[in-house]
């Protein structure tokens, strides 16, 4: 078993948090999906003190309980952790200090009591309400404020949206408030989130020096929300890079930065671990085993749909639709110009040498076109067999606005299309018949819509799937030599490649996965 894992931000700093826990992993605030992404790495326990809520999706109340019923302990504290526990007490998440109590007596109701904006550097860029009570509240022990003063003040803090309360500014703005201002200034906020947080950790470094409280027996309902929250987490990496982290974590980290490989590695991925959930069976992992045992389900017995379903199984022209899919995202192809399978021209009807290196990096790469083609095509078949599919209108509705967004208005405009890109009008009704069910079953690939599979938290697809495409040592290789790593150049290619910011953001985590400095230059 591996160390206490601990989600930490702005409610202590990082060299604090090491001294009080030597040992423990210590990994950036929590969001929807981390938990589960972190048993795969068999934690000791978890605590969670600081969480993502506004911009991200925070922590799920049922993962919390799946990590509970795989019998890892979970404790939480200060912030976001203090809010999960006051919820989740009664299932056997363990909980600390006075913010977790105030939450779970009912003294305190609101989100915002603890929220902060966190600055790019963990920083908390805004004070917490819990912070402004406290402190307010040992300035009237110290008979600064009065009781009716105090609480005046608290409404009018309270009043103040989180992200831009300032315990300085509000007391500033008030005459009455100046002998508290002058207190506030030299005696300090009084910061109750960081002490519940050091109270977390102290319990913590206890429990990991005797033993920790086993969960009480769990049963987590098997959502379709949580189904899919599960096969998500087992088809990404974390998000960012962590002092400590595992190797393999670090590899999968890594990948991010393979360009347009990695977001088509990761789809086989996702790919994969729906098809595995078809197959109802734990021990079927490769492609070919997932391939053989869908097909023997799915094979029709009469004669002529024997036939229909062998045409069926040509898997060229899904090796078409794969290429034409990511071909087809590509956001700087002019419309009208030949359409997603034509390489952009310069003006002079020549592709210039970036032009030419960025197309190289969109265009799939051939060791994934093969693998993606024929998940695919099984996909398609499961959901034939399940008898879902896209009915006409949904055709219709999906060839027009395929048509509309690569400016293919006329019928010279689509004959043009047909021919450049070896298409005849029954492959063009597959082509939109396929892209309306990747539709469907949702751009993630939400399988669990219609199948109600249980997955795996502790499996990890990508690392399969780059495995299986022979990418995993190109990632490893970026851990040798950064200069290797594609930076992503727009926001769309950042998002789809897991990363929330921008290039400079990339290359500063770059420089902090591979443990160098921020490189000088970096490249294909």
């Amino acid at each position: 078993m591996s160390s206490t894992i601990v989600f930490l931000g702005p409610s202590l700093d990082p060299e604090t948090a090491r001294r009080l826990l030597p040992g423990a992993l210590f990994l950036p605030p929590a969001q929807c999906g981390d938990l589960l992404r972190v048993l795969r790495m068999n934690p000791r326990a978890i605590v969670l003190i600081d969480g993502l809520f506004e911009q991200r999706p925070a922590v799920w109340h049922k993962e919390i309980a799946l990590t509970l019923e795989r019998g890892v302990p979970v404790l939480g504290a200060a912030s976001m952790g203090a809010l999960r526990a006051a919820e989740m007490w009664p299932v056997g998440m363990l909980g600390v200090g006075w913010i977790f109590e105030q939450f779970r007596d009912g003294a305190l109701m609101d989100d915002d009591e603890v929220a902060v904006v966190q600055g790019a550097d963990g920083e908390a860029l805004s004070d917490a309400m819990v912070n402004v009570r406290a402190t307010v509240a040992r300035a009237v022990e110290a008979k600064i404020v009065s009781g009716h003063s105090a609480r005046r003040f608290l409404a009018q803090a309270k009043a103040v949206f989180y992200a831009e309360r300032s315990l300085f500014d509000l007391v500033s703005r008030d005459p009455e408030l100046v002998p508290l201002e002058a207190w506030i200034r030299e005696h300090g906020v009084v910061d109750i989130k960081r002490q519940d947080a050091m109270a977390a950790l102290v319990l913590a470094r206890g429990f990991d020096e005797t033993a920790w409280p086993s969960p009480p027996p769990v049963a987590t309902p098997r959502t379709t929300f949580l189904r899919c929250a599960l096969r998500l987490a087992s088809c990404s990496p974390l998000h960012s890079p962590s002092p400590g982290l595992p190797e393999r974590e670090r590899v999968l980290l890594a990948a991010r930065y393979l360009g347009s490989t990695y977001v088509q590695t990761k789809e086989l991925a996702l790919l994969r671990a729906a098809l595995r959930d078809l197959v109802s069976q734990d021990d079927v992992t490769s492609l070919d085993e997932l391939e053989a045992t869908l097909l023997d389900s799915t094979r029709p017995d009469d004669v002529a749909a024997h036939v229909r379903w062998l045409v069926r199984l040509d898997i060229g022209r899904y090796e078409l639709f794969v290429r034409a899919h990511f071909r087809e995202r590509v956001p700087d192809t002019a419309p009208g110009q030949g359409a997603f399978l034509a390489r952009p021209q310069a003006r002079d009807g020549r592709a210039s040498g970036s032009e030419r290196g960025r197309d190289r990096e969109r265009e799939p790469s051939a060791a994934t076109v093969p693998l993606l083609a024929r998940a695919w095509r099984l996909v398609d078949l499961a959901f034939e067999s399940a008898g879902i599919d896209a009915d006409a209108e949904s055709l219709k509705r999906w060839a027009i606005a395929y048509r509309v967004r690569h400016g293919l208005s006329t019928p010279q405009s689509m004959t043009a299309f047909l021919g450049e890109n070896g298409l005849d009008a029954r492959e063009w009704v597959e082509m939109v018949r396929m892209a309306a069910l990747a539709q469907r079953a949702g751009h993630d690939l939400h399988l669990t819509t219609f199948f109600a599979r249980d997955a795996d938290e502790r499996s990890h697809w990508l690392e399969q799937a780059l495995r299986e495409t022979g990418h995993w040592e190109a990632a490893e290789r970026i851990l040798d030599d950064p200069r290797r790593a594609i930076l992503p150049r727009t926001s769309l290619e950042a998002l789809e490649r897991d990363f929330v910011f921008g290039e400079d953001r990339a290359e500063a985590e770059l420089a902090e996965l591979t443990g160098r400095r921020r490189l000088a230059a970096t490249g294909a």
